[in-house]
């Protein structure tokens, strides 16, 4: 419930901001958000998991490969590190996305 009404809500703000270089997200916290969001794909259920693939295709869409050079790299140990089928679905979800 809550978790997947945050995950909508920030998927809906990255898509208005992302790209806006006049009051979009702060590069400090464009960095965090990269770093954490595949990680966290990993962790969700799916209903979260769907929004934050959207936040993914965002980002990458706007950001790869000359802002986000580790995209790629991270998509790959993921997978590899990835405990068990329903990880590694995910983490194979995301590298679609």
């Amino acid at each position: 419930g809550i978790r997947q009404a945050g995950s909508i809500y920030m998927k809906n703000y990255l898509k208005r901001r992302w790209g806006n270089e006049q009051g979009g997200v702060p590069p400090n916290e464009r960095d965090l958000i990269k770093e954490s969001l595949l990680p966290l794909v990993l962790r969700v259920p799916r209903p979260v998991r769907t929004q934050l693939f959207a936040c993914l295709e965002e980002i990458a869409a706007a950001d790869f490969p000359s802002d986000w050079p580790q995209l790629l790299p991270e998509l790959s140990r993921l997978v590899a590190v990835a405990e068990g089928p329903l990880q590694q679905a995910a983490a194979l979800d995301a590298a679609h996305a």
